[in-house]
């Protein structure tokens, strides 16, 4: 089961109103703290995506983040995370599942109540430059196997980096035809100065080896 199913997967559920009833008005009052209540919890959302952006080796102007407050359906007080793109980069979307379940188990980790006051986590993109990012495919390359995420991914980096990766399409032309025809007319030539030679083929000639006769008794 991923983090964020363990974070939002239960809530709502009549089963769990039932364990909250169970644990005591106090757990129940726990998940509707005020929001003046929320400034701390504000701050350790800032500071865990900090966290987690430096852990992983994440540029910190890449992700931005926006808490919102709420409430759900049940009248839970609460906070919303969202997370915005702000530079774009094949690699940070392709890896944001991981990255979301990074953010979530860390948080978590630091207050195990997040699943109480968190409402929901969310992302959008906002890009000061789209120039780069590549526009759709075809309609039927979404469902085509040559067409892959990590192809795609791969498509989109600049060639000429090393020199050990091909940028592009190579075509090498076919000599061989050529060399073939040349070495055929060469080998041809030999021959027939060979045949015209004496003893080299063109006539008749004492064979090498003569066939065994039977010797005479004296």
């Amino acid at each position: 089961m991923s983090f964020i199913s363990r974070l939002f997967g239960s809530r709502g559920g009549a089963a769990d109103r039932a364990q909250d009833t169970r644990r005591g008005p106090d757990s129940v009052q726990a998940s509707r703290l005020p929001p003046a209540n929320h400034a701390m919890r504000r701050e350790l959302l800032r500071v865990t995506l900090r966290d987690t952006l430096r852990r992983c080796g994440i540029p910190l102007g890449w992700i931005g983040a926006e808490v919102l407050s709420g409430s759900s359906r049940e009248g839970h007080v609460g906070l919303h995370w969202q997370l915005s793109v702000r530079h774009w980069d094949p690699r940070l979307v392709m890896r944001m599942v991981a990255l979301q379940n990074n953010l979530v188990s860390r948080l978590l980790a630091v207050d195990p109540m997040a699943s109480q006051w968190l409402l929901g986590l969310s992302w959008q993109f906002a890009l000061a430059d789209e120039s780069a990012c590549p526009p759709l495919p075809h309609p039927g390359s979404w469902t085509s196997l040559e067409d892959t995420p990590m192809a795609q991914a791969a498509g989109a980096h600049p060639g000429g980096g090393s020199a050990d990766v091909i940028a592009g399409p190579v075509r090498i032309e076919d000599t061989g035809s050529a060399a073939h025809a040349e070495l055929e007319q060469r080998l041809a030539a030999r021959d027939a100065d060979f045949l015209a030679r004496p003893g080299g083929g063109g006539e008749a000639t004492e064979p090498m080896y003569l066939s065994t006769q039977p010797a005479r008794l004296r």
